[in-house]
């Protein structure tokens, strides 16, 4: 017996379970969407709301030409060799279910907009676009969700701003280019007016899940927000439901056509981090909003799933501001006039490398170099150009130093005595560096070698825009942990999503994607939106499959 019952429940409540949710409506399908928190939009609503979609349609209407083999050569070349969790079937789904995906959604009110420029961060890889093959959307007005307005998550970024991915690089130029001021200048018209008219307009990651969020209520999807599930139901070996508090009660919900596993995947959860993932785990460095606990873990294995990649993550650098915010740490690195060292004031990577890579290095240096958390050095000439978190080029608050966001020093050697480093290995690291700088050849780690790692540059540093000299006090520190988007291991998956046992059978009516299932990229990150991108596709795949299922 069943307090509720549905064809289709969907549990969580990001990119990957709402495209999943929409698709299944569309094939007539009763379809309930779980969330454990009382906000929807999980990591998506506070990412940068890329969707990674090869070969689709908007890049052709774009005149940016592509095909499937050419992003299958680039996906081959970034994921490297097959595994069970990387198979090319799975490659391929991808490949061909994605632009179909893209249409789709288009056809039920999303309004796309193509991410160019934003290079692929392996761009010098054999087919890799220096151009992009991501997604974006465009602004939505928040208010048109109602009360629902309320319950999605916020973005990071600037607040108030209405800022484009495409338009973020040269925005960050405001006051070194006349292209960054247009672009700065048409970024707060836009945002006034839309201010003035008393629009709530967002962009990038919120914008994605208000417009998905929209669509999915309009077509009479029910969605039920602060409904955490305790366990799956199983009858006779099928997933025909689970089991759900909501409104202060526990409830005994069906499904049955199946039961979709979207609930992100481990990073809130200490005990799995230490259990599964090297170096020191500290959740203050995480962007991953409370819910993701991993309870998908033990579902899975008490039926017998195959699980795989669970030492990975989608690591990001970050930051914890003054006020306590974790943030990104991307652009503030790539700018010339900084550097990142460890504990031994040495450079272990390039500055300006994706940030998968970037933390993924951070980790492997850690294990013979305490390098978790490391350190950014800047100088005042990466101050007066450039932002650096909620700070504009040229402000620097009292509050930022006090707070002890940014420690502050008038020398590199008394810089180094502030945050417990050698001064004269700083010294000595600052000084090459700066050689580095004037030939525009970082000797050590290649800096700037690709379009992605110059994507984020000055154009008027010569002669490597991505390399300045630390030299002009005075000189700032600021703590770089090692964060994520969330963890990448979790169920071994088929092309539609249904969870696999280790011999490879099928766990009839349990389906899963995105960061509870181990990802399909393996330990790489082809470009923007990629971890997001592949959850949707395979959320549209596995509600047709499920619609196609027996009940």
């Amino acid at each position: 017996m069943f307090d509720a019952n549905f064809d289709f429940v969907v549990i969580g409540s990001g990119a990957g379970a709402f495209a999943a949710a929409i698709a299944a409506r569309k094939q007539g399908m009763k379809t309930l969407i779980l969330e454990k928190t009382d906000k929807v939009g999980g990591t998506s609503a506070i990412s940068g709301g890329a969707v990674w979609i090869p070969n689709n349609h908007l890049l052709h209407r774009a005149g940016q030409g592509d095909s499937r083999q050419d992003a299958l050569t680039y996906m081959n070349a970034a994921v490297g060799p097959e595994t069970p969790a990387t198979s090319m079937d799975l490659r391929l789904a991808f490949l061909d279910s994605g632009p179909e995906m893209v249409q789709f959604l288009e056809t039920e009110g999303m309004r796309w907009r193509v991410m160019i420029p934003y290079p692929e961060y392996y761009s010098s890889l054999p087919k890799g676009d220096v151009k992009g093959r991501s997604l974006e959307v465009d602004s939505f007005d928040m208010r048109t969700l109602g009360p629902w307005e309320q319950r999605v998550r916020g973005a990071q970024g600037m607040p108030g701003l209405v800022l484009y991915n495409t338009e973020a690089r040269d925005f960050l130029m405001i006051r070194r280019t006349i292209r960054g001021f247009y672009t700065a200048g048409k970024v707060g018209l836009r945002s006034f007016i839309q201010k003035i008219i008393g629009r709530h307009t967002a962009a990038v990651g919120q914008s994605l899940i208000g417009q998905l969020l929209k669509i999915t209520l309009d077509r009479g999807v029910q969605v039920w927000p602060s409904s955490p599930v305790g366990e799956l139901i199983v009858e006779g070996g099928n997933v025909v439901g689970v089991v759900a508090d909501h409104n202060g009660k526990k409830m005994r919900i069906g499904a049955s056509r199946g039961v979709l596993i979207a609930s992100g995947g481990f990073s809130r959860n200490t005990g799995m981090r230490q259990e599964f993932q090297q170096g020191p785990v500290d959740l203050n460095w995480s962007l991953v909003p409370e819910g993701a606990d991993g309870d998908f873990y033990q579902w899975v294995t008490e039926l017998g799933a195959e699980t795989a990649q669970m030492d990975l993550a989608w690591w990001m650098p970050t930051m914890i501001d003054d006020k306590g915010v974790t943030r990104f740490n991307i652009w503030e690195r790539s700018h010339p006039h900084a550097i990142v060292v460890d504990s031994t004031a040495q450079r272990f990577v390039s500055e300006s490398t994706g940030y998968l890579e970037f933390g993924a290095a951070m980790e492997e240096r850690n294990k013979t170099v305490p390098a978790l958390p490391s350190w950014q050095i800047i100088d005042s000439q990466h101050r007066r150009s450039y932002p650096f978190a909620y700070m504009p080029p040229g402000v620097t608050p009292q509050s930022a130093i006090d707070g002890g966001f940014l420690i502050r020093a008038d020398t590199i050697e008394e810089l180094a005595n502030k945050i417990g480093l050698d001064p004269r290995a700083l010294r000595t690291t600052v000084d090459r560096f700066n050689g580095f700088a004037k030939t525009g050849i970082d000797e050590d780690f290649n800096r700037g070698y690709s379009a992605f790692e110059r994507h984020y540059s000055d154009p008027r540093q010569k002669p490597n825009p991505t390399l300045g000299t630390i030299e002009s006090a005075p000189f700032y520190a600021i703590k770089i942990g090692l964060g994520d988007l969330g963890t990448k291991g979790g169920a071994i998956t088929d092309c539609d999503g249904r969870v696999l046992r280790e011999d490879g059978t099928t766990i009839p009516g349990l389906y899963a994607v995105g960061n509870a299932t181990a990802s399909m990229l393996g330990d790489s990150y082809p470009a923007a939106g990629a971890t997001i991108g592949a959850a949707m596709v395979f959320g549209y795949r596995a509600a047709l499959a499920a619609a196609n299922s027996a009940p």
